[in-house]
């Protein structure tokens, strides 16, 4: 897969959506379940044979169809180096290692980008989504503009190996010893090997399949393409509206009483003393604690955040996945408000049954105090 050439030192490839989210994307059809699943998410840990110390984490994401958003990544003490990949509709792009700008991807890369992409698909899906062709053990597809799949049935009968070869005929990558876990209705991968060129680049183990998913079509475009304007703006005091996306972390939601509701400043300290506490036993957060407020902007909760690591942070503490979100840069914390809470809301198209609103301290260049309102989708 892609990520095996990124780890390699191989550079990195670097209908219509909702308009609000995304500009730029060609031909991005409807959404459409395949065998009654919206799409499914994976989280996996790889192990590179030629880096073996360094196991990475996975993250891909697929919604139906064309919709494809993969971030590889590799925590190393408090840094974590990722690059990204999305694929939507015909397009391809990537993000590289420490950047926040993505580079379209075309030609050869934007095809094997789409080739990757499917292989993985086919694995995931199986036996659904392609239209598998043979007798015996042996099954293939043609894909049309991207190449071929070719796979091996087990005793049984689930594939034990899958190949993929360009439109050229060249081989590309061959996913191998293969393990299956029954999920449910459904039965997915839980371990396989990726060859390429007779060689074994990684091993990679399924941690987590979801197939429950609600992202909006933005997700799938790189936050730098995305539109920065709401329809419309409630005050022309009011920063542009920036799309980003929240990293992998640990995260611990801390009620708040009724004594710490009744102002920012008697939230803030609360959410200070619930980080210290923490601190204490061990825990150390983020430098801020964000509140989180609900619809009127006023505050119902502390949220406290721990770099993404390979084991549970404490009692309480939950990995929240990285999700998509949107910001808006505040001059004052008093222009945290309602208006401006349902500016953002207008602007994301999230469910509301899944989003949230939160509210960070955001010093500028000079290291003046800022403000900035995010409503995720978690």
């Amino acid at each position: 897969m892609t990520t095996a050439k990124a780890e390699r030192g191989v550079p990195s490839p670097a209908a219509v959506p909702d308009q609000r989210n995304a500009t730029g994307v060609r031909s991005l059809p409807p959404r459409r379940a395949i065998a009654g699943l919206a799409g499914f998410q994976i989280s996996s840990r790889i192990v590179f044979t030629a880096a073996p110390e360094k196991p990475h984490d996975l993250s891909a994401i697929y919604l139906f169809p064309d919709r494809v958003r993969i971030r590889l990544s590799l925590e190393q003490g408090s840094l974590v180096d990722r690059v990204l990949f999305y694929r939507i509709g015909e397009q391809g792009f990537s993000i590289d290692e420490r950047s926040a700008t993505s580079r379209e991807l075309e030609s050869l890369e934007l095809a094997e980008l789409r080739l990757q992409t499917e292989l993985r698909r086919a694995l995931f899906l199986w036996p659904d989504g392609f239209s598998w062709q043979g007798e015996g053990s042996e099954r293939s597809v043609e894909l049309a503009g991207i190449g071929k799949l070719a796979l091996q049935l087990g005793s049984d009968g689930k594939p034990s190996s899958i190949r993929s070869s360009g439109l050229d005929g060249r081989p590309g990558e061959t996913l191998q010893a293969i393990e299956w876990k029954n999920a449910g209705a459904r039965t997915f991968p839980s371990r396989f090997e990726l060859h390429e060129a007779g060689e074994l680049i990684s091993t990679e183990e399924i941690l987590k399949v979801e197939t429950a998913l609600n992202y909006v079509d933005a997700f799938f475009f790189p936050p730098d393409r995305r539109a920065q304007e709401p329809p419309s703006r409630p005050s022309p005091r009011a920063a542009s509206i920036e799309a980003l996306d929240v990293p992998l972390a640990w995260e611990l939601r801390v009620e708040l009483d009724a004594k710490s509701r009744t102002t920012i400043q008697a939230a803030r300290a609360a959410a200070a003393a619930a980080r210290s506490d923490w601190e204490r036993r061990g825990i150390a957060s983020l430098a801020e604690a964000v509140l989180e407020l609900d619809r009127e902007a006023r505050p119902i909760a502390a949220i406290l955040r721990t770099q993404a690591s390979a084991s549970p942070a404490g009692e309480g503490w939950i990995r929240r996945a990285e999700c998509p979100a949107w910001a808006l840069q505040l001059e004052r914390v008093e222009d945290a408000d309602a208006t401006r809470i349902a500016s953002l809301l207008a602007a994301s198209s999230f469910d509301p049954k899944r989003s949230r609103i939160e509210l960070h301290a955001s010093p500028d260049s000079a290291g003046a105090q800022g403000w900035k309102l995010v409503l995720l989708q978690h």
